[in-house]
Formats: structure tokens, sequence, C-alpha cells
């Protein structure tokens, strides 16, 4: 068993139970299964967003008001064919068509008289920033709302989540855009190793992102429907598919690339013999009128590579770029959340071309994708640079399809 799940998601297995839309219950489900028994939530979350076989599952939508007061019909990764269900943020409510929203040219159209809850303009907008209750705009006069889920008190507060929908929907559109790359080739000995039953190492160094923030099963935030951070879910498709893999994640929020080479963190990392090291850095170094360089932030992810493999020869890199932050917010007077970040990749794909054992999942051409559909909200719990669920999953399938190429269902673990 594995224990650390069991410890973390004590929910994951009746989540499984009620993942489907609707309330249908499976009239044979008393007997005993013939074939494997499949996670169907885990998979589903894992299904890559940029091929999900005509189903998008439980896409994020943050649903706003206009300045008018009206509300615009919403666009998702894929034009809509048909909507298999539309739910509150935490899967327990399902909205009715007809009712609650209709689909007209593709999109989704809000009922205004409907049970989906809507934030209203100057509740999310701010003519005057105010500290503490917003983040500057770019014009340095206005604000957006500031929020974050995660537990204040003990209590869950849910954050932009409260306002976020998650639609599940049938499309025949391809997807155009960025398309994570197999770098399975690169990682030959941690696919030896697990494919031989030997077990391996895996530790992930990165800041609050990599930590946990903002998934809905992290331990800081702990939201209905609990879904693990993106480190999470690759632990919980590694362990279901091989035996003896551990796992340890030293991410820590508010660092940057910086902390992460200090000898501190590498002596770290080595003292667990990592077979494969996920290296997650680039939205706090990014932002800021003081924002590192791709150069400087190159030279401190090279530190940490060296550095560890100064004592661990075999260990295998894996280096995740970043999501991108709010580009019409501040954190504070010429302090932009958005800076660098959108040059890390390349920076990134150099030391790919350099080293050995070392590949690039780029999360940040996927987002860079999504976000010419979708708005920033739609993926944020606090609106400036925290993924929610839904791009959590995708930094998993990003970094999953970049160390072992199609990503394989798995069958149920005991918990």
């Amino acid at each position: 068993m594995n224990k650390r799940l069991k410890r973390l998601y004590p929910c994951l297995a009746l989540c499984c139970a009620l993942s489907g839309c609707g309330g249908a219950s499976d009239s044979s489900a008393s007997s005993a299964p013939s074939g494997p028994v499949y996670n169907t939530v885990l998979n589903e979350r894992l299904t890559p967003v940029w091929a999900d076989g005509g189903t998008a599952t439980d896409e994020t939508v943050f649903v706003i008001r206009e300045k008018d007061g009206g509300i615009a019909p919403v666009s998702l990764a894929y034009p809509i064919e048909e909507i298999v269900c539309v739910r509150d943020f935490s899967l327990n409510i399902e909205y009715e068509e007809g009712t609650d929203y209709t689909v007209r040219d593709g999109q989704l159209v809000i009922s205004e008289t409907g049970n989906i809850q809507v934030i209203p303009y100057e509740q999310f907008y701010f003519e005057r920033y105010k500290e503490g209750e917003s983040w500057l705009t770019l014009d340095g006069v206005g604000g957006q709302l500031m929020t974050e889920a995660q537990l204040i008190g003990g209590v869950p507060s849910p954050g932009l989540t409260q306002w976020q929908i998650a639609v599940t929907y049938r499309h025949s559109a391809e997807w155009e855009g960025a398309v994570p790359a197999d770098k399975s080739t690169r990682f030959p000995r941690l696919n030896g190793k697990l494919n031989a039953g030997e077990g391996a190492s895996v530790v992930c160094l990165g800041d609050s992102i990599s930590a946990g923030w903002t998934a809905s099963g992290y331990d800081q935030v702990f939201l209905k429907p609990y879904c693990p951070p993106y480190f999470g879910l690759i632990s919980d498709y590694m362990a279901a598919r091989w035996q003896g893999v551990s796992f340890a994640n030293l991410s820590v929020g508010g660092m940057t690339s910086g902390w992460g080479a200090e000898p501190a963190q590498i002596a770290a990392v080595a003292a667990r013999k990592p077979d494969l090291l996920i290296i997650a850095f680039g939205m706090n170094d990014g932002s800021g009128s003081g924002a590192l360089s791709a150069e400087a932030f190159g030279r401190n992810i090279r530190a940490i590579v060296d550095g560890v493999r100064e004592s661990c020869l075999d260990c295998e890199v894996l280096l995740v770029s970043t999501m991108l932050p709010n580009a019409e917010v501040c954190f504070g007077p010429g302090s932009p959340a958005l800076n660098q970040q959108g040059n890390y990749a390349a920076a990134l794909a150099a030391l790919e071309a350099e080293y050995e054992g070392v590949a690039l999942a780029d999360v940040t051409a996927v987002h860079k994708t999504l976000l010419e559909r979708k708005k920033f909200q739609d993926m944020s719990t606090n609106n400036i640079n925290h993924p929610n669920d839904y791009m959590h999953r995708v930094y998993a399938q990003t970094a999953l399809t970049a160390l072992f190429g199609s990503i394989e269902r798995v069958e149920m673990a005991e918990y």
C-alpha cells in the first residue's frame, strides 16, 4: 500500500466512485470485475488536454459579469459540440442545461437567472487600487481582486474557485498549438530501472507551485474535489505503474532558482540519491523589476544540475518551465507579475541540448496556447501566479509525457 497516498488523499477512493457526471448507477456493480479496475479519476486527470480523444473533462471556467452587467459567452479550449455535464468546482453540484446554461456557436452561455455563481464586475475590478484587497493593475491606478484558495483558521477558503465551474464536453476540433514532446529516450536509466522492477528515487525541487499551491488536495487548501498537486499526480501515476518508487518534495513557496542552487538545497537533494530530479522554478525568478534574465536563470539551473551530479553522477533531470502569471497586474508599483517568465523555456532547452539525461517539459508553451482561448482566471486560484486543479493537471500531463511518452491508463491501487 502506498501509505503516502493514504495519508494525504483520504478522499480519493470516494472521489473515484463519484467522479462521473450525473448520478446513474451501474446495475452490474455487485458483480466481480472480469478485468482490470481502472482508476477513473486519475486517468481522467492525466488525459492530455492536447490529445483528449474528443472529450474534455472538467475544464475550468471563471464566470464574471461584464462592466454592463451582462455575462459574455465563454470560450473553452475547444469549440463545444455537446455538453456532458457542467458542475461547480467541487464537482458536487451539477447544473441543468436550458436552466443554468446553453451552448451557442461552440461557446457556453451562462443563464442570467440560473444557479451558477457569477462574480459581479465591481467585485473583481477596482477603480482604485486597495492594498491588501487587490492586485495593482499595470496602469498604476486600478486593481483586480486579490484572493487565494487556502485554509484560514482550519476552514477552507475557496479563492477564485467559488466562481469557477468544471465543464465536461465533446468536440471534434484538433488541438492548435504547442504539443509537449516525448523525451523518454533522454531517461534511459530511469525507465530501465522502473521496467526492470528495481524502483527509483524521485525528488522535486521548486517553488510554491511545486510545493502544491494551489491544488484543491494540497494540505494547505483541502477543498473538494481534493485533486493532488502536479507532483502528487506524477507520484500517484508512477506508484500505480511501478513498484518500489520513492518520492520526496523539497519545494518551498516563494523561492527562486538562486535558492535552489544554494549548497544546502543541493545537499538535501543529493542525500535522497535521486534517479530523477524534477527542477521547477521560474515564476518568482521572472517577476518584478529585478527579474532574472534568461541567461542568469539558466546559470542557476545549471548550478543545481552540476551540484547534484557531483555526488549523484547518474541522476537524470526533468526541467519544468513555469506557467505564466497574470499579465494585467503587479505586486506593487513597478513590479509586474509578468516580466521574464516567458523567456526561461529557451534557457532550459539550451541545457537539454548540452547535457545527456536532461530534458525540458515545456509547460510555458502549453499555457500560452490555452491563454489564446481561455482567461487567465479560468486556470488560477489567486489571480496572479498560482494554478488551479486544471492547470496542475496540465503540469503533470506535460511532465509525464516528457518522461514516458504515452500516459498509460493505470489500475486502482489500494488506498
